[in-house]
C-alpha cells in the first residue's frame, strides 16, 4: 500500500490535474490535417483550406502529432483529446522525476508547484508543444543515464528522430543538450586543463551531436524544419500572437513568472550554503537565458519551469523532515490535501464526457458563431470573405465549404516577396488600415475588435451595410 501511494498515487494527481477541456483555437485544422493522412496516405503541403495565400506551401512541422490527436478525437471525441493531453503531461512528470531521482517527499512538495506554475499552458488540453515537453523531459531522463555510463548518450540520436517529427521544439532541445554538455565539458575542463586531452573529452559527445542533426533530417520537409524554425527570429508580427508574446504586466501568469525567479534566488542560495551548486551547475546556467527570455516570449517559460527541478530540490530538502518515518507521513498528508483539492477543482466530472463544439466556441478564445456561418452558407455570401483569426481552425474543421481567409498555421507565413497574410489581416482588424480599402466584399467581424467600430462607421457612411449580428459577431456587406 505504502508503494502505490509513493509511486502511483502522484503521477494520478498529476493526470487528473492535466484532464481540461480542449478549447485549443487550433484544433479544427490539426484534425484536418490528420484526417488528410489518413484519407490520402500522404502529408498536406499546400494550403487548401483558406483563401489568403492559397498557394503557399507550408512546412508543418508538428505533423505526427496532428495523427496522435485526430485518432484520439476520431476515437473518443473530445474526451479522447483530454485524455492525451493528460496522459503527456503526466508522462512528462514522470520522466523528468526519473531524470532527477525525485523521492515521494519530493513529488509531493514539487509536483504542485510544477503544476501550478505550467496549468496555463495545459488550460487548453492537449497541444503539439506539450510532446516537445515530454521530449525534454525524456531527454534529461538519458542525460542522467550519461552521467552514469557516457555511452548513454547514443539513445539521444533515436530521440530526436522522433522529436523532429513530432514538434518544431526538438531545436530548443538540441539547444538544451549542447548547452548542457558545454557547461558540464568546461567544468570538467577546468578541473584539468590539459589541453592535449580537449579532442578526447569532446570527441563522443561531438559524434553524437552531429548524428543528431543528421537524424533531425529525417522527416518529411528535410533542412526546411530549421528554416521554419528561423522565421521565428526578427518576425515583427509575432508579438501579435498571444502565445508568442510577454505576459501582461501584474497578470497571474507574470506573478508566477516572479514568484519562480524568487524561488529560482532562493534555490541557488540553498545549493551554496549546501555545498551542492557545483553539481548542479548546468542546470542553474541554463535557466538564466530562459527566465530573461521569459519576460519577452511566453513560450520560454514552459520548458524553463519543467527544467527547474534539480534547482527547486534545493527548496524540497530545506523542508524535508529529517527522519524517513515523517517524510512519508508529511508526504502523504500533502498528497491527500493536493488530491482533495484538484478533484474538487474537476466537479461536475460529468462535463469532460458531454464536452461538444458548441461548448467549443463558447471558451474565451475562441467565441464562434454557429448563427454567423449558417447566415454567410444561406446567403452564399462567402466569395471575398474576411474572417477571425481564431475562427479559422473551427470552420476548417466544422464548415469545409466555407474556407475562412486567415488561420492558426499562418501568423509565420510570407512568400517570397515578402508578403504576409497575418500582416494584411492585423492591420485591418486593428483598423491601423482601414477595411474600406481592402479587397474584401464581407466581412465577419469580432465585436471585441477596432474593424467593428471601424465597420459602424461605414456603415452610417452607406459604404458598408450590416446584415447580421449577434452578441459576438457582426456581418458587414460592401455597397
Amino acid at each position: 500500500m505504502r508503494k502505490l501511494i509513493e509511486n502511483i498515487i502522484p503521477y494520478i494527481i498529476v493526470f487528473i490535474a492535466s484532464i481540461h477541456f480542449p478549447t485549443d483555437p487550433d484544433l479544427g485544422w490539426h484534425l484536418k490535417y490528420g484526417e488528410h493522412f489518413f484519407k490520402t496516405g500522404s502529408i498536406l503541403r499546400d494550403n487548401i483550406f483558406s483563401t489568403m495565400m492559397s498557394d503557399y506551401k507550408w512546412v508543418n512541422h508538428s505533423w505526427a502529432s496532428d495523427l496522435l490527436v485526430y485518432i484520439s478525437f476520431n476515437t473518443f471525441g473530445f474526451l479522447g483529446v483530454s485524455l492525451l493531453g493528460g496522459a503527456i503531461v503526466t508522462l512528462t512528470f514522470y520522466f523528468f522525476s526519473k531524470a532527477f531521482n525525485l523521492s515521494f517527499w519530493d513529488k509531493a512538495f514539487l509536483f504542485p508547484i510544477v503544476l501550478f506554475l505550467v496549468k496555463n499552458v495545459n488550460a487548453a488540453s492537449f497541444r503539439s508543444q506539450l510532446i516537445s515537453y515530454l521530449l525534454t523531459g525524456i531527454l534529461f531522463y538519458i542525460i542522467s543515464l550519461y552521467n552514469k555510463n557516457p555511452k548513454n548518450l547514443l539513445f539521444t540520436i533515436p530521440l530526436f528522430l522522433i522529436w523532429a517529427n513530432f514538434h518544431g521544439g526538438f531545436i530548443l532541445g538540441l539547444v538544451l543538450l549542447i548547452g548542457y554538455l558545454g557547461i558540464k565539458k568546461i567544468i570538467e575542463f577546468k578541473n584539468n586543463p590539459d589541453v592535449k586531452s580537449l579532442p578526447k573529452l569532446i570527441r563522443l559527445e561531438a559524434a553524437i551531436v552531429v548524428g543528431i542533426l543528421i537524424a533531425t533530417l529525417i522527416n518529411p520537409f528535410g533542412y526546411a524544419v530549421y528554416l521554419e524554425s528561423l522565421n521565428h527570429f526578427g518576425n515583427p508580427w509575432l508579438k501579435y500572437v498571444s502565445e508568442w508574446s510577454s505576459f501582461s504586466d501584474l497578470s497571474s501568469q507574470w506573478w508566477n513568472l516572479i514568484i519562480f525567479m524568487n524561488l529560482y534566488l532562493i534555490s541557488i542560495v540553498i545549493l551554496f550554503l549546501t555545498g551542492k551548486l557545483k553539481n548542479r551547475l548546468p542546470i542553474v546556467i541554463l535557466i538564466l537565458p530562459f527566465l530573461a527570455l521569459s519576460f519577452y516570449e511566453r513560450r520560454y517559460a514552459w520548458s524553463m519551469y519543467y527544467i527547474s527541478f534539480p534547482v527547486l530540490l534545493a527548496i524540497s530538502d530545506f523542508f524535508k523532515p529529517s527522519s524517513k518515518s515523517n517524510q512519508v507521513i508529511f508526504a502523504s498528508i500533502l498528497t491527500i490535501i493536493s488530491l482533495v483539492f484538484i478533484l474538487n477543482s474537476k466537479i461536475p466530472t460529468e462535463k469532460y464526457f458531454t464536452m461538444n463544439w458548441q461548448e467549443y466556441c463558447k471558451a474565451p478564445a475562441n467565441l464562434c458563431s454557429y448563427g454567423a456561418i449558417n447566415f454567410i452558407s444561406k446567403n452564399n455570401l462567402s466569395e471575398n470573405l474576411s474572417t477571425p483569426y481564431s475562427w479559422g481552425g473551427w470552420m476548417i474543421w466544422h464548415y469545409p465549404n466555407i474556407k475562412p481567409s486567415i488561420d492558426g498555421r499562418m501568423h509565420l507565413w510570407r512568400d517570397e516577396k515578402g508578403y504576409s497574410a497575418f500582416a494584411e489581416y492585423y492591420t485591418n482588424v486593428q483598423d491601423w488600415e482601414t477595411i474600406d480599402k481592402s479587397s474584401y466584399d464581407v466581412v465577419l467581424a469580432l465585436k471585441s475588435k477596432p474593424i467593428y467600430k471601424r465597420l459602424l462607421e461605414l456603415n452610417r457612411e452607406k459604404k458598408w451595410r450590416i446584415v447580421y449580428g449577434d452578441e459576438i459577431s457582426a456581418i458587414f456587406v460592401r455597397n
